[in-house]
């Protein structure tokens, strides 16, 4: 008599003589998978300069993970770090070729910045333990 009910459409558990892989082997692929992950989001880190979203949007991963990642993981830490490290020396070559190309806003901000060329002066009221006090009339 052929039944009609086939092995094949049996949910693997309930096929006769299906092996269900052993907890250990269970948790061995979810650290393979969590290590692919990781791996995708730095890829897409480095891709993306260190942008965190661009890099989530593109791996499709979520940024608890990441943080939860960046926490837990000293070495994927690092790794973040470096290419973060490596998007600032980006960002400070091109703005090195715009002080170079006499871009005029880059010009003046640096010279406010590195040289502390600003328009306005800074005055020092410390006095040690002693109050200050400061008289101020505003009439005519």
């Amino acid at each position: 008599m052929i039944s009609i009910y086939s092995n094949a459409l049996a949910i693997p558990s309930q096929r006769r003589g299906a092996i269900l892989p052993s907890r250990s082997n269970i948790k061995k692929m979810e650290q393979n998978r969590t290590q692919i992950n990781k791996d995708r989001i730095l890829k897409a880190l480095e891709s993306s300069l260190g942008v965190i979203t661009t890099a989530l949007k593109a791996t499709d991963l979520s940024r608890t993970n990441f943080y939860k990642w960046l926490k837990e993981d000293e070495e994927f830490a690092a790794k973040v770090e470096e290419i973060e490290n490596i998007q600032q020396d980006f960002i400070k070559s091109k703005y090195y070729e715009c002080v170079k190309d006499k871009v005029p806003s880059v010009v003046i901000h640096a010279a406010k910045t590195r040289l502390g060329w600003n328009e306005t002066n800074k005055v020092d009221l410390t006095s040690g333990n002693e109050k200050i006090k400061i008289n101020i009339d505003l009439r005519d």
